[in-house]
């Protein structure tokens, strides 16, 4: 993979990164940042709603569809590869608060670098509560999925873009008003008392810990973000 590590490092000072295997190049300055402060309107309660607008990990997606295609093709169908190019539009989107803050959020966070479990840590400190999500209500891409199981990473710890969490009153509500303003959105857990940060998945309940490094960061080299040796 030494040219895919050459390749992201010579380009991205830029800002565009080129994506030979999307035909196209995309400017993933804003999204190769740390995660920026929690908004808070006002205090959070247990009981809220966690909502989370976009599916996760698209912004690593893209770049492994990219980056790495051919690597890709040899496990995945070709048209399946390249149908990552359709995400990009959500990675354009207008970011969300500007329609979910006339809905009555009470804390809004972009998700980022380190993905949506770097972000659920964040977003529960900042608040000082805990927080219960469930897995399976997480909006995925089938492209993330098994883009992750060919480079055996976690794709909710991959690099994201046009994600937001929120967390509101009633997230039923939320989620209908922003869908009609065009943001595809779902309630993926609750905020709950204490500290504890859970994920409630198939093989029952796990705890998050602080944020890791991204999962890119095991296949790529990019400037500024911890390297991971052993691949």
């Amino acid at each position: 993979m030494e040219n895919g590590l050459n390749r992201i490092e010579n380009i991205l000072p830029g800002g565009e990164i080129s994506l030979p295997g999307l035909n196209t190049e995309f400017d993933f300055s804003g999204l190769m940042e740390k995660a920026g402060e929690v908004f808070v309107v006002r205090k959070a309660v247990p009981g809220q709603d966690i909502v989370l607008t976009n599916p996760v990990g698209l912004g690593g997606t893209v770049l492994l569809a990219g980056l790495y295609k051919e690597k890709l093709c040899s496990s995945l169908a070709e048209s399946f590869v390249e149908e990552a190019g359709e995400l990009l539009k959500y990675l354009k989107l207008a970011p969300e608060a500007a329609v979910a803050g006339r809905h009555g959020e009470t804390a809004m966070l972009a998700v980022s670098r380190g993905g949506l479990f770097a972000a659920l840590w964040i977003f529960g400190e900042a608040l000082n509560t805990g927080l219960e999500v469930q897995l399976k209500e997480i909006p995925i891409k089938q492209q993330t999925i098994e883009f992750c199981e060919v480079f055996e990473l976690n794709p909710y710890q991959l690099l994201c873009g046009g994600c937001s969490l929120l967390a509101v009153d009633n997230g039923s509500d939320a989620v209908r008003l922003l869908k009609e303003e065009g943001c595809a959105a779902a309630v993926i857990g609750k905020i709950t008392k204490g500290r504890d940060r859970v994920i409630i998945g198939k093989e029952g309940r796990r705890y998050l810990t602080r944020p890791q490094p991204d999962e890119l960061c095991k296949i790529v080299r990019i400037p500024g973000w911890p390297e991971i040796s052993g691949r």
